[in-house]
């Protein structure tokens, strides 16, 4: 998990803190419910169209300013969104996501300064207030080469592509069109939703964390008395997008902060958040989201070893994340961690050796 730690002031840990006797299938339940489909065939055989059908794809173009496309990205719940060359050209350039905007945040604030000399004039602009397009800055983050599959693909292969690690993939038509992105949180709420058409998977989830030896990564941490900025320095630097946030005595888990927590210092307004704590940081998220929810919104990001496949899933769908902690379940102490590759491989290697074939749609 880790390309590139550290170590946390008293703070709640209430959005880390997770019991295994939390229903998190019921608390998804109704939305579950809504979206649930039949199928008659093996998860693997459902061709990747099903998963993006009724999903319209979301574009910016080479001129879209960082500040749109940054709103884009939040407005829609996304981590990354394709850059196509106008709105009438379908082709795809580039794409743009938040490790793109946190490694030209960290230029703008001299916090980096390893960057091309004719990159000068874009950072010079950009302090001065000018709009900088998007397609300036969308290759200084940390990603893989976008990759297209056939919409007719099946979803065995695109599990096996995202449980390397690759965070999405593009879906094409027989012209090459992209007409959809399937990311791996997306795959997972898919097939959680429809879970009940997945005898092999259902009998899966039942397993634990330990049983499927889901926890194998080094967790990275940062300590919540250290400031924001070194947070997302450190993920810019490393290759990462996501923190565990813990004491940094005990390294008892206290939070989460991700790339996509940028979204709440992105206003010129917000930059001195940067400057304060990750421990008071994670107190403002929990009051923005309380306000864009009607309620205090406290999201809990841990498993234990114990923690059945079913729970972690479930959770990972509640929380929109795209990986939880592990920790020991007397101390709240951080040990691992379990990510939604992890789950996506283990999927792809429970379907075995079967080559059996069959048209697969609703029912």
């Amino acid at each position: 998990m880790d390309r590139r730690s550290r170590p946390v002031s008293h703070i709640s840990s209430s959005r880390s803190r997770s019991s295994s006797r939390t229903s998190y299938s019921d608390i998804v339940a109704p939305e579950r419910e809504a979206r649930e489909r039949q199928y008659s065939c093996p998860w693997h055989e459902i061709q990747v169209y099903e998963v993006i059908k009724d999903h319209k794809p979301i574009f910016c173009d080479k001129d879209t300013s960082i500040e749109e496309a940054a709103s884009i990205l939040n407005e829609h719940d996304l981590t990354q969104i394709p850059i196509r060359s106008s709105p009438d050209d379908a082709r795809l350039v580039r794409t743009f996501d938040y490790s793109d905007l946190c490694a030209f945040l960290m230029m703008i604030l001299d916090v980096d300064r390893d960057y091309p000399e004719d990159f000068q004039d874009t950072i010079r602009a950009a302090r001065a207030g000018t709009a900088v397009p998007v397609y300036k800055i969308s290759d200084l983050g940390f990603k893989d080469a976008f990759t297209t599959v056939q919409q007719t693909e099946q979803l065995g292969l695109v599990a096996k592509m995202l449980g390397t690690g690759l965070a999405r993939v593009g879906v094409v038509d027989a012209q090459d069109n992209v007409i959809g992105v399937v990311s791996a949180r997306v795959l997972l709420t898919f097939i959680f939703d429809n879970l009940s058409s997945f005898d092999s998977l259902r009998k899966l989830h039942a397993n634990t964390v330990q049983d499927l030896n889901l926890d194998t990564a080094e967790p990275v941490s940062i300590a919540a008395d250290e400031r924001v900025i070194e947070a997302f320095q450190t993920m810019n630097r490393r290759s990462i997008s996501s923190l565990a946030v813990v004491d940094r005595q005990h390294r008892h888990l206290l939070g989460n902060i991700s790339l996509v927590d940028l979204k709440y210092v992105t206003r010129s307004s917000s930059i001195p958040i940067l400057k304060t704590s990750i421990g008071n940081f994670l107190q403002h998220i929990k009051f923005e989201e309380g306000l864009a929810r009607g309620r205090d919104s406290a999201p809990t990001f841990s498993c234990t070893m114990a923690s059945t496949l079913d729970y972690v899933v479930a959770k990972l769908v509640v929380t929109k994340t795209h990986r939880l902690w592990v920790v020991e379940d007397d101390a709240n102490r951080l040990s691992g961690v379990v990510s939604i590759a992890d789950i996506l491989k283990a999927y792809a290697a429970s379907v075995g050796d079967s080559q059996q074939q069959s048209a697969c749609a609703d029912v």
